[in-house]
């Protein structure tokens, strides 16, 4: 049905500083961010009769024509692109850390999270793109994990198999671990100086379940082999962070 349009709030100087699209009384109506102009005169309708496709697009358009004032792009005080949804919007620290502050401690009810989980069936999250992974990384980086988080952590691995586990090595891969261990001596004590408990020159080792004096004594409490400790302190994946000596 052709029954949207779009509007302009103006400023007394004659030039728009708000963009809209609605239909019926929506151009009269105060807004969350932006109020209309006490004299109605300069409440303008720039198109009518539009379907609510064309009256997005037109919004899109007539605010990219203008610009807007956050972006820097020109002068509407418009906070998004227009259209439908929040697409462009640009939300401040300040708000962030307001909006943050807001949900800290609130518990979701069991049966909201139902709901939620009902709405959210079939629905998948696209790929990530390396840059949006970096990003995830790098606010991860340094960041100290509770004991709460790394008990529910290692809840939640015990009895878990690792993933390839009795799956055989595929040629290619085969012949890329041996390139990758070339020159390379075998591991043994003398190779891994801070094994042994009767060792001078051991080495305590935190981990996720906690500190160590040892390798070896981490190794028999995690359920792993003490070359796996050694190479998860090593490692520069934040996967193993937690993972160092002391």
């Amino acid at each position: 049905m052709n029954i949207y349009y779009v509007y302009a709030y103006l400023r007394i100087n004659g030039t728009p500083y708000y963009i809209g699209k609605g239909k019926n009384d929506r151009a009269y109506n105060t807004h969350v961010h932006h109020k209309p102009p006490k004299d109605k005169s300069r409440i303008v309708f720039l198109e009518t009769n539009l379907t609510e496709l064309g009256a997005f697009a037109l919004e899109r358009r007539y605010i990219r024509w203008y610009g807007r004032k956050d972006l820097g792009t020109g002068i509407l005080r418009n906070q998004t692109n227009g259209g439908d949804g929040a697409s462009g919007r640009i939300v401040s620290n300040t708000t962030r850390t307001k909006l943050s502050n807001a949900n800290i401690g609130k518990i979701i009810l069991e049966s909201t999270k139902k709901k939620l989980a009902v709405l959210n069936i079939g629905k998948k999250n696209g790929p990530k793109t390396m840059e949006a992974k970096e990003k995830i990384a790098a606010s991860k980086r340094g960041v100290p994990r509770s004991i709460q988080t790394k008990l529910k952590i290692s809840s939640k691995l015990k009895g878990n198999l690792a993933p390839n586990k009795g799956i055989p090595h595929s040629k290619e891969t085969r012949n890329k671990i041996s390139i990758a261990k070339k020159g390379k001596s075998v591991n043994n004590k003398a190779n891994h100086p801070f094994i042994g408990d009767k060792n001078p020159r051991a080495k305590s080792v935190m981990t996720p379940m906690g500190t160590f004096t040892t390798v070896k004594e981490a190794a028999r409490v995690l359920n792993s082999h003490r070359d796996t400790v050694i190479n998860r302190i090593k490692s520069t994946s934040i996967q193993f962070a937690d993972y160092y000596f002391i």
